[in-house]
């Protein structure tokens, strides 16, 4: 069998899938330690009998709803390729829009955590794209935080890395908290797709209404927060309008989303101000 051929036998064996062209390339081209392009010159090269092995091998995986980026052991995300295992949730193409929005409100030294980091996407991202700034990434997963320092290793960029539940362990203030934290209801899990359930709950499990873990952020990030600085959350569309009430509730202002590529509400910004009131009186003095 060669490249063309057992191209075709994978996307045929993989029929069941949205992608499965594309993801019998992807696993393909991983076997033989090349990427998709170069595959395409390969069409007539023969599969050995072990690379032929560990095709159809990857290919049963895939079927049984194991996503290419854990077979594959990688995920590109914002063109900087990321790790990813199975301890940490797949970056998205939806969460590079949170990068995005974030670095309209990053200035080149500002200070900045991404709460609930994962693979450390989003904090390693934001690191790339503001090598000034000063960057933190916070988790609750051990596991995970393994997998983010082996990133920043790998693209080469200092991040300070937490290990805390939400703000547990954290003891300082920031310019800016962007967080892509889990926020799926819990009711709502069984229907997933195996691919997701394949990935970590702590990671997608958000609780009652998927907002347990988001409104206990929200209650704790303002004590983090500098004068002036921009707290940014991904949500579930159908979550953005409570998300919005809730920030206003508790004093943020400048409250405006960002739609992804489907023209969904994704991502939530707001601004804390330090909010100092007027006494009407001197508290030096009897009230009048």
């Amino acid at each position: 069998m060669n490249v063309q051929q057992a191209l075709i036998y994978g996307k045929n064996f993989l029929s069941s899938k949205e992608n499965s062209s594309l993801d019998s390339r992807l696993l393909l081209a991983y076997v033989f330690g090349v990427n998709t392009s170069k595959l395409i010159s390969m069409y007539n090269e023969s599969l050995e009998i072990a690379q032929y092995q560990a095709y159809i091998n990857l290919l049963k995986r895939r079927n049984s709803g194991i996503c290419v980026a854990y077979l594959v052991g990688k995920k590109e995300f914002y063109g900087y390729d990321f790790i990813v295992s199975p301890e940490v949730l797949v970056p998205r193409p939806e969460t590079e829009l949170l990068v995005e929005s974030a670095l309209l409100h990053i200035n080149s030294d500002n200070t900045v955590l991404d709460m609930g980091t994962g693979s450390g996407a989003i904090a390693i991202t934001l690191k790339k794209e503001r090598p000034l700034a000063h960057v933190y990434a916070a988790d609750i997963s051990s596991s995970a935080l393994n997998i983010a320092r082996l990133n920043a290793k790998s693209l080469d960029v200092p991040v300070n890395y937490i290990e805390s539940d939400l703000f547990e362990h954290i003891d300082r203030r920031f310019d800016c908290i962007v967080a892509n934290l889990p926020y799926i209801d819990s009711h709502a899990l069984l229907t997933l797709s195996p691919e997701v359930l394949h990935e970590p709950r702590c990671a997608i499990d958000g609780g009652e209404n998927g907002l347990m873990i988001i409104n206990r952020f929200i209650e704790e990030a303002h004590k983090h927060l500098n004068a002036q600085a921009s707290l940014l959350l991904e949500a579930s569309p159908d979550q953005i309008t409570f998300i919005q009430e809730r920030l206003l509730s508790m004093g943020y202002t400048h409250v405006q989303c960002f739609k992804d590529l489907a023209g969904m509400n994704r991502v939530i910004y707001s601004l804390w101000q330090e909010h100092k009131y007027e006494l009407p009186f001197d508290l030096t003095e009897p009230a009048p």
